[in-house]
C-alpha cells in the first residue's frame, strides 16, 4: 500500500490551537518504535507551525514598531499640548501681575512683556542681575534718557514676580503721600508693605520737595532688600538728581541703600522704527 503525501496549510490564526494538538502527540509517541513515513508526516507539520511561528513573530515585530511610534506621536501631541497650555497660563499671570500692580503698558510692550519676545536691554540686564541674584541694596536706581527701556525694565519684573507688586507714577506718588484722610492713606500702606514697588520717572513731578519727602518715606519704611525690594527710574543724571533734590537727609540715605546704576543704551523707539 503507498504511503500518500499529505500536505497541510499552518496560518497564523491556528498557529496555537495546532501546537497544542500536534505537541502533546509527538511527546505521548516519542519513546515508541514509529515508522518513517509518519515521522516525515509530523516532521512537515512542525516545519509548517515553525514557519507560521516566525512569520507571527514578525507581523507581532512590525505591529510593536507601529505601536511604539503611535506612542510616541501620542507622547509629543499630549508634551506640545502642555507646554501651549502652560504658556498661555504663564501670559495670562503675567497679564495679571501687570493689571494688579497698577502700570499701563503700551499694547506692545505688553505682548512682549506677557510673552516670550522680551526686548533685551541694558535696563532689564541690570534689573534682573539685582532682583534675582544680589539683591545688594533694598533701592535699585535706574538714571538714564527718555525711551531706553527703564521702566520697560521695571515692568519685566512686575510681570515676572510671584507676589504682589505697585507700580506708581512719581505725580501719583506726591498726590498719594500729601492726603491726610481717605482711601490714599491705604495706599500710602501699601506703598510701604507691598512687596515690589516701582516708582516710575521720579523727577517729572511739579513739586520736588514734596518728592523729597515722599523717597525719604519710602527709603526708610523700605528698608529690607530681601522682602521690599524697590525700583526707582528717573531721567536725571547724579548732577540733576542733587540739584533737584538736595536735602541731607535724602542724600544720607541714599548713600547707604540705593544702587545707582546709569542706563547708556539707545533710544529702544528709535531702535523699533
Amino acid at each position: 500500500m503507498a504511503q500518500s503525501e499529505l500536505t497541510i496549510t499552518v496560518t497564523a490564526e491556528n498557529v496555537a490551537e495546532l501546537s497544542d494538538r500536534v505537541l502533546p502527540y509527538r511527546m505521548r509517541h516519542s519513546s515508541q518504535q514509529a515508522p518513517a513515513a509518519p515521522n516525515k508526516f509530523w516532521d512537515q507539520i512542525q516545519s509548517q507551525i515553525d514557519r507560521a511561528n516566525e512569520l507571527f513573530n514578525a507581523l507581532t515585530e512590525q505591529q510593536q514598531a507601529e505601536v511604539v511610534a503611535i506612542e510616541l506621536a501620542l507622547e509629543k501631541y499630549r508634551t506640545d499640548k502642555q507646554n501651549a497650555e502652560d504658556e498661555q497660563q504663564r501670559i495670562r499671570r503675567r497679564d495679571a501681575n501687570l493689571r494688579n500692580s497698577g502700570c499701563r503698558p503700551t499694547d506692545a510692550d505688553r505682548d512682549a512683556l506677557t510673552g516670550r519676545n522680551l526686548i533685551q536691554t541694558a535696563a532689564v540686564t541690570t534689573a534682573w542681575e539685582w532682583f534675582y541674584t544680589t539683591r545688594d541694596h533694598p533701592v535699585l536706581l535706574l538714571s538714564g534718557t527718555t525711551g531706553n527701556g527703564k521702566t520697560y525694565a521695571a515692568m519685566n519684573l512686575i510681570a515676572t514676580y510671584a507676589h504682589d507688586s505697585m507700580y506708581l507714577r512719581a505725580d501719583q506718588a506726591v498726590k498719594i503721600f500729601a492726603a491726610h484722610f481717605g482711601p490714599q492713606l491705604e495706599q500710602q500702606e501699601r506703598a510701604r508693605d507691598v512687596n515690589l514697588l516701582i516708582l516710575d520717572d521720579v523727577g517729572i513731578e511739579s513739586d520736588s520737595a514734596r518728592m523729597q519727602d515722599v523717597l525719604v518715606d519710602i527709603i526708610d519704611s523700605r528698608a529690607s532688600a530681601r522682602e521690599t525690594p524697590t525700583v526707582i527710574t528717573t531721567n536725571c543724571g547724579k548732577k540733576q538728581w542733587a540739584e533737584r533734590y538736595s536735602t541731607q537727609r535724602l542724600m544720607s540715605r541714599m548713600c547707604d541703600r540705593v544702587r545707582w546704576e546709569a542706563i547708556t543704551d539707545v533710544d529702544m523707539r528709535r531702535q523699533s522704527k
